[in-house]
């Protein structure tokens, strides 16, 4: 990828700037000071991968304008698209423009950067002083890891991750470790493994004790069933004695049963039978009693209308008048139609109206007026409303929920504080325990110098031997020398020799005797082993309770003070809450003085809450349209009524010619009656002339069907009577009513008997049925012995009970507080937290070794490519004076060895040579990286520590890379007119 064209609307000091880059591949940014190449790099960096809103702000124009702008770039298939970005449009976004004339999003952008965000163009195709003087204060050991990190994800986070999985491993476990989670909770486990063994060994004799407790319950149970059976029994006995009127009344009502004849002839429901027959026949009789009065009115009837029919002259005359109230007719009723629904419609829009409860009438409603935008504003201010109350609603149950946990954080603070011991006593148990372990120290040391001192004594002993020997030796080599010499005529050589030997034989002696002596005082030190203040005052056991105590107390302390840090971090989120509730309540007073305004405009919502008005515009607007139709059928009513007193005037006058003997004219509705009455009165007059004819016929034909009715009732009646064996209604009724005597006894009867076998025994039913007779006094002679046999089992299970509650004191020495299973409940904790962190170190554990995995991967397929670049560049850089760059792999330190084959750590290199190390590297990554990314490179006054053969060197080089990659190199130094610099392919732009 190249960049083009560059177009500057608005950013930082610059304005309304172009700048060409179309033809040259590097290009050098030159300037002083604040001239603006930072802000001309910034610039690149936000078209290309854009900034926050905040970061924007920051470059806002100085002059004023729009901040943003344009740039122009080619991609590697020769293809060009512009990117523009406005701070103040699509959210900063990007808005890309391609050569089709299409336009595509952030999203396509991020693809033609193949996937390249802000911070791995800063870490792979850029590099300037801080990143010379971030790496120069990083270990020198792990420079290594971190650009091995750099060439294989584009940033050194894998650096720092893997550091961060060897904590987490240490946190979690060492195998010979102490303070890891894991070691610790295995020495936990161990030690309540046998806190359970123990507690298991004291409950054998609870379950003996449980045992006999299990018989002891089972035997009151047998005597408290004994004991429901009698109270089942002295139950029974009781309801027997409750119960002995009713068996009287019993006993008595069949007696009286036996006085009844043993049959009684008489059908059926007989009465209720005759009494249905009876009244069948009622409306009978009324019916043909009826009939009988209408024909004999009728008949007289028939002869009154003989007399008022009306002569054809007459007819003729009413029936033209008639003719005339057609046209008033149709008016009226459409005025009646109209009337009534201006009627309905009005009395809906006061019911609506009135439904509103509201201060409103019919009048208000037609002269009321509703903006367009008044819906959206109700609507606004409803769903601000709801949305401030769910806030306020949300922020109290938050702070609630901090209250409780204050209070359960100060419950464990408390706790601890009761645990805790005074510092004064801390510190007694801690020097007691230092005295302890340096009395134990002295001792130890007591004990190793006895021994030091005999084996002192053994190589003196032996070294006193040798040194013996040697003398002897020596002396005795001497001496044959000096005899050799006065053999050999007395020459001096072998006299020299013996002296020598002489010499030499007495300075081993003496040297020897020296050094016994002066390292004798350090071997023969003598330890007072009894002296007072060396000696044990406590017991190996009494000084581990010691540092167990002391111990528990450092965790206390640690925990208090995590205690302490989460209390202060709930006050402060209890003074944000503070915070975010006052924002909220001036919210609420904005939207309050919103409504205000509402209510003045529409004063009649004073009496609605907020949250219907939305809906309650809704209304008004139908109550609105309602009224608007209102109006349109008052004014059709109108019109029609105009209408209907026209036709009105004209039916009166032809009513004053038709009937001149009448002074007063009626209303038109009196005229239309009379002329239409009087008429009908003629044609009715006539029909029932005809009809009364006909009907005197069917009157006759109906009472005889009336008759013919009447038989067969009379003949069921006749019928009851014979089965009764009597002859007439008077001994019917008679014999019924013995009838129902003896009905009623016999229900009776049956009543006593259904209550009485719901309470007492089918033994004492049967007897009570045959007859036999039941004493009061034998049957409370029966219920006391029932009550002795009742105390008697009482007082048994009494005895069982006493010898239960024994039992159960002595079980509850030993159930305490359940302490086997807090023990066992405490060890299954352990072991799942053991798994727990098991896993969580296991999960790291893995990761770890996958980074390791992808690690030697990449050293072995990509670092040789790497290092073989960083040592061409560095050698270059260097003038031959390195000419190969490796990392130790036992450590991940970078070295540079010199042609003589001397290697040198990054420590031993001075501070330009440093910076020429890193700038190799670089360059050696971003070509590795290159391979998948071609992406523009931008130097930003990286050579402050190059001298001037070095800068002109690394000229030489970004002039080469500048053939194959574009290079933007933003600088202070006049280079432009260096020899080294490849014109053809430059472009300087001096700002």
């Amino acid at each position: 990828m190249k960049i083009k064209q560059i177009n500057i609307f608005g950013f930082g000091k610059w304005e309304n700037k172009q700048f060409d880059l179309s033809s040259q591949s590097l290009v050098i940014v030159s300037g002083n000071n604040e001239a603006g190449k930072s802000t001309l790099k910034q610039f690149l960096l936000f078209m290309l991968f854009g900034m926050s809103p905040k970061e924007r702000r920051l470059f806002l124009p100085k002059k004023g304008g729009k901040l943003g702008g344009r740039l122009t770039v080619e991609t590697d298939d020769g293809s060009t698209f512009t990117i523009e970005r406005l701070h103040d449009r699509n959210k900063g976004e990007a808005s890309c423009y391609t050569s089709d004339g299409n336009v595509q999003g952030e999203d396509w952008l991020t693809k033609q950067l193949a996937g390249v965000n802000r911070e791995t163009f800063l870490d792979i195709f850029a590099f300037d002083t801080t990143m010379l003087q971030k790496l120069h204060q990083i270990k020198q050991q792990d420079i290594g890891e971190i650009l091995l990190g750099v060439g294989m994800a584009g940033t050194d986070q894998l650096y720092w991750t893997e550091k961060w999985l060897d904590q987490q491993l240490n946190q979690y476990f060492k195998p010979q470790g102490k303070k890891p989670k894991i070691n610790q909770l295995l020495e936990s486990l161990s030690h309540q493994a046998e806190e359970v063994t123990k507690r298991e060994a004291e409950t054998r004799d609870y379950l003996e004790k449980q045992q006999a407790k299990q018989r002891l319950q089972q035997e009151i149970t047998e005597h408290q069933n004994k004991q429901s059976l009698l109270n089942q029994q002295l139950q029974n006995l009781k309801q027997k004695i409750h119960y002995l009127d009713t068996i009287a009344a019993f006993q008595q009502v069949n007696q009286e049963l036996a006085t009844f004849p043993d049959e009684i002839s008489f059908p059926e429901q007989g009465l209720t039978r005759y009494d249905q027959l009876q009244q069948s026949l009622y409306p009978l009789h009324s019916e043909a009693t009826v009939f009988e009065r209408k024909l004999e009115k009728e008949k007289q009837q028939n002869k009154q209308l003989s007399e008022n029919i009306l002569s054809d002259g007459v007819v003729e005359e009413i029936e033209a008048t008639l003719e005339g109230f057609n046209g008033w007719k149709d008016i009226t009723n459409q005025l009646q139609y109209k009337q009534k629904d201006k009627n309905e419609l009005e009395q809906q829009l006061i019911y609506d109206i009135n439904q509103l409860n509201l201060d409103l009438n019919l009048s208000d409603i037609q002269s009321l007026s509703l903006p367009f935008a008044t819906e959206d504003t109700w609507i606004q201010l409803k769903e601000e409303n709801q949305a401030i109350n769910q806030s306020l609603i949300n922020i109290d149950k938050e702070g609630q929920l901090i209250k409780e946990q204050a209070r359960y954080l100060q419950q464990e603070q408390d706790d601890l504080e009761r645990r805790a011991l005074k510092t004064e006593r801390v510190d007694q148990l801690k020097h007691d325990v230092e005295n302890e372990e340096k009395i134990i120290q002295y001792q130890t040391q007591t004990y190793l110098n006895s021994q030091q001192q005999e084996e002192w004594y053994q190589f003196k002993k032996k070294k006193q031997i040798q040194t013996k020997w040697l003398t002897i030796l020596g002396l005795s080599l001497a001496f044959v020398a000096m005899v050799i010499g006065l053999l050999l005529d007395r020459q001096l050589t072998w006299f020299i020799v013996g002296l020598g030997m002489t010499a030499a034989a007495l300075i081993v002696f003496l040297i020897s005797r020296s050094s016994i002596k002066s390292m004798e005082p350090i071997f023969m030190r003598s330890y007072d082993l009894n002296q007072g203040k060396n000696k044990r005052t406590v017991t190996d056991e009494t000084l581990g309770e010691w540092k167990q105590v002391i111990e528990e107390q450092v965790r206390i302390k640690r925990k208090q003070e995590a205690l302490a840090n989460q209390l202060r971090d709930l006050n402060l989120q209890q003074l944000k809450q503070e915070e975010t509730k006052q924002f909220h309540l001036q919210r609420q007073e904005r939207l309050n003085q919103k409504v205000q305004v509402q209510l003045i405009q529409f004063p009649f919502l004073h009496d609605v809450s907020l949250e219907h008005w939305p809906k309650l515009y809704h209304y008004l607007i139908q109550a609105i349209d309602q009224t608007k139709k209102y109006t349109k059928l008052l004014n059709v009513v109108e019109e029609l009524g105009q209408m209907q007193n026209d036709y009105a005037a004209r039916i009166r006058q032809s009513y004053t010619t038709i009937f001149t003997e009448d002074k007063t004219v009626p209303s038109i509705e009196a005229i239309q009656i009379k002329l239409k009455g009087t008429l009908d009165q003629h044609k009715l007059f006539f029909q029932q002339l005809e009809q009364s004819k006909d009907t005197i016929k069917q009157l006759e034909e109906q009472l005889a069907e009336v008759y013919a009715k009447m038989i067969p009732y009379q003949n069921q009646i006749r019928l009851l009577w014979e089965k009764a064996n009597v002859s007439d209604e008077e001994a019917f009724l008679a014999k019924g009513e013995l009838k129902q005597a003896y009905e009623l006894l016999y229900n009776q009867m049956k009543s006593y008997r259904k209550t009485l076998e719901a309470v007492l025994t089918g033994e004492d039913m049967s007897n009570i049925i045959k007859g036999e007779p039941i004493t009061k006094s034998e049957l409370q002679a029966t219920l006391e012995n029932m009550e002795h046999a009742l105390l008697t089992a009482n007082d048994k299970i009494k005895t069982k009970q006493q010898q239960l509650a024994d039992i159960n004191v002595t079980m509850e020495n030993l159930e305490n507080s359940h302490a086997l299973m807090d023990e066992k409940h405490r060890f299954h904790q352990m072991k799942s937290e053991l798994r727990h962190q098991a896993k969580q170190w296991t999960m790291y554990q893995l990761a770890r070794v996958k980074m390791k995995q992808t690690k030697q991967l990449y050293f072995q397929n990509y670092l040789p490519t790497v290092l073989a670049h960083t040592s061409s560049y560095f050698k270059r850089l260097t003038n031959g004076h390195y000419h190969l760059v490796l990392i130790n792999e036992e450590n991940g330190a970078l070295l540079v060895e010199d042609p003589q084959g001397l290697r040198y750590t990054i420590a031993e290199l001075s501070q330009g040579t440093k910076d020429q190390l890193y700038v190799s590297l670089r360059i050696g990554l971003s070509i590795l990286i290159q391979r998948n990314h071609t992406m523009p490179f931008f130097v930003d006054d990286a050579f402050v520590h190059f001298d001037k053969n070095r800068i002109e060197a690394m000229v030489t080089i970004i002039g080469e890379l500048s053939e194959t990659h574009q290079i933007i190199w933003f600088t202070k130094e006049k280079i432009g007119s260096m020899p080294s610099l490849r014109k053809k392919n430059l472009h300087l732009l001096e700002i």
